[in-house]
């Protein structure tokens, strides 16, 4: 067998994403994926955003991945490779229903066109499988191959917390959003406004972006004692190893990467019930934060009863084999 060329190998995967910054969900998936691939040694490339840039990878690639949540890129991606004949997948990271309209008209088209949509949660799978029935439900956590450290101010503000409160729970939003109802998707000026209800906990709440800290500012939402912003771009990893509990409040989600990450790492998870969650989460109400403080002040923080998530590097590798990569 005639082995292939550098620029062959190069052009084998072409991935449709964006990997940090900005630091959210999506795009730690995908830095986490492009970590996983070179490990392995796979060879791939990542195209982002800039239109310009994509006819020659896709006519080049043997198979494609979109990972772009604007329904536009992914029909007119999810249609281009179906004309070039090309073995197309793509990852649906949101709720599949979170659309209407023309938005809602694409991204069925894409979903329809492409060859293997992978969603992230029960709901979704059982609208997209009406639409193509070779759709599959995964997981979207990939365990970090390299963890970075904070820098050590932001170490030593964590240090001081440990030693003034009794648990430290953690939360993040890699930007300030609203769900389509006009809420707070992440919840982080309502946890602030009501954790002066929570005595002896400490708040961590990672802000990439710093826009959630923003408009707490603008809006003068008074921020207790006990709640630390992490107002700068930072790994989200070492910010779960030093807290006691995650806090996923939020409206609406996918396949949470940061739950997943939190549960990796036996720490645990408190979530909100707007979607299905790993076995391992305790729930509460988004409408009803004392619910949450009930679970704070009910939960075993031991971590040994915990089971890590499925790692999903495993499958999407044998999903790629299976659409012809070698």
């Amino acid at each position: 067998m005639r082995k292939k060329s550098t620029s062959q190998l190069n052009r084998s995967l072409i991935i449709f994403g964006q990997q940090p910054p900005p630091i959210g969900g999506v795009t730690r998936h995908i830095q986490r994926l492009h970590e996983h691939l070179l490990a392995d040694n796979i060879a791939h490339r990542i195209i982002g955003k800039n239109i310009l840039t994509w006819l020659l990878p896709i006519y080049q690639a043997e198979v494609i991945h979109i990972h772009f949540s604007n329904p536009l890129a992914q029909y007119a991606l999810a249609t281009l490779g179906k004309m070039l004949g090309k073995p197309t997948i793509m990852t649906v990271h949101r709720d599949i229903d979170r659309y209407s309209g023309t938005k809602k008209r694409l991204h069925d088209i894409a979903i329809k066109s492409v060859s293997k949509p992978l969603v992230l949660n029960q709901r979704s799978y059982e609208i997209a499988t009406v639409l193509h029935t070779k759709t599959e439900k995964i997981s979207a956590f990939l365990p970090p191959v390299n963890s970075e450290e904070l820098p050590k101010p932001i170490k030593k503000k964590l240090e001081n917390l440990k030693a003034r409160f009794k648990v430290v729970c953690c939360t993040n939003a890699f930007d300030y959003a609203l769900d389509q109802e006009g809420r707070e998707i992440y919840q982080i000026s309502q946890l602030v406004k009501y954790w002066q209800n929570i005595p002896g906990h400490a708040l961590i709440v990672s802000d990439p972006t710093a826009h959630n800290l923003e408009y707490l500012q603008r809006e003068g939402i008074y921020i207790p004692d006990g709640i630390l912003f992490i107002a700068e771009p930072h790994d989200f990893i070492p910010v779960i190893r030093a807290s006691d509990v995650f806090i996923r409040c939020t409206t609406t989600d996918g396949d949470s990467i940061s739950v997943k990450e939190a549960l990796y790492l036996h720490t645990p998870v408190l979530a909100t019930s707007c979607t299905d969650r790993p076995a391992e989460c305790h729930l509460f109400d988004v409408h009803d934060l004392a619910t949450l403080k009930n679970l704070l002040e009910e939960i075993d923080l031991s971590p040994d009863q915990m089971q890590g998530p499925e790692n999903a590097y495993h499958r999407l590798k044998e999903i790629y084999q299976e659409y012809g990569l070698q």
